[in-house]
């Protein structure tokens, strides 16, 4: 694929051959990214001719280069929640997770490289959003639950990807604690679930994907436990137990478990791991 993106002074960009020019190379099948509106390099000047932003020029290169690729999520809305969230102690300390937000970002590149409309909720993520994702940055459990219940009605298809807390602080300090030199007792009290709730509330053709870090024996049959509590439609499932995947590592190994059985999904990238999940969603929509 061939790319142009002209940027100049408003006069040069509209002038008769420069537009000329442009509709020349257009066809002869080159892709003119047009120019946006605003501050110009010119100084004092402003108007038509600014160059797009690297996002969106880095999202059009993508898209370039995925022209001829698979596009079987096209016209889906898929929701992603990835990261893990914090309850606060006070202004300084919270409770949170070793959840890094890989995994849902790849979710995220993977659905959107695919063809469809992808917005990620992001619980306190510092890698980068793929191109052409749209972003919602979120810190707490009650943070992540209302993100999900304002997004999930817009959207075909849910991976709660993210790691939630299960509990948080009762009462969050507004000041720093400082140390007594004694014991220190903190009430923790259960968190909204927000699988439960977005299952329970959907409407017809929204397809639920909730996901469940085991450790230890007979996860499978946690999972599947977890699966009709849930009411989701599968339960990604991976042992947190083995320190080669996972928490902030580039590689998963996974195991689908939906009403119909399971279906292990071996050691791969997470890119991979997360087409192999995609796959199988695509096939519960039927």
């Amino acid at each position: 694929p061939r790319l142009v993106a002209p940027a100049m002074n408003e006069r040069m960009y509209l002038a008769e051959a420069t537009q000329t020019n442009l509709t020349r190379i257009r066809e002869m099948g080159v892709e003119v990214i047009d120019p946006g509106e605003g501050r110009l390099a010119s100084k004092g000047e402003a108007g038509v001719g600014r160059l797009p932003e690297p996002a969106e020029l880095l999202e059009r290169v993508v898209a370039a280069l995925d022209h001829d690729r698979v596009k079987d999520l096209e016209g889906l809305r898929v929701l992603v929640t990835a990261g893990g969230t914090r309850e606060g102690i006070d202004p300084v300390r919270y409770i949170g997770n070793r959840s890094s937000g890989r995994m849902g970002l790849a979710l995220a590149e993977r659905a959107r490289k695919r063809g469809a409309e992808v917005t990620v909720i992001a619980a306190n993520v510092i890698l980068h959003t793929p191109a052409g994702v749209k972003r919602v940055d979120v810190e707490s459990t009650f943070d992540l639950a209302r993100a999900c219940r304002e997004q999930f009605p817009a959207h075909d298809l849910l991976l709660m990807a993210a790691a939630p807390a299960d509990f948080t602080v009762a009462d969050t300090s507004n000041e720093k604690l400082s140390r007594t030199g004694g014991e220190f007792t903190l009430t923790l009290v259960p968190t909204e679930d927000i699988l439960a709730g977005l299952s329970a509330n959907r409407i017809e053709g929204q397809t639920v994907v909730g996901f469940a870090a085991q450790h230890g024996g007979d996860a499978i049959g946690r999972a599947r436990q977890k699966l009709e509590r849930k009411g989701a439609d599968m339960i990604v499932l991976n042992d947190v137990s083995d320190k080669t995947i996972g928490f902030d590592s580039n590689d998963n190994a996974v195991t689908l478990v939906t009403g119909e059985g399971e279906q292990e999904v071996g050691k791969a990238p997470k890119t991979e791991i997360a087409d192999r999940i995609l796959d199988r969603a695509l096939q519960l929509r039927g």
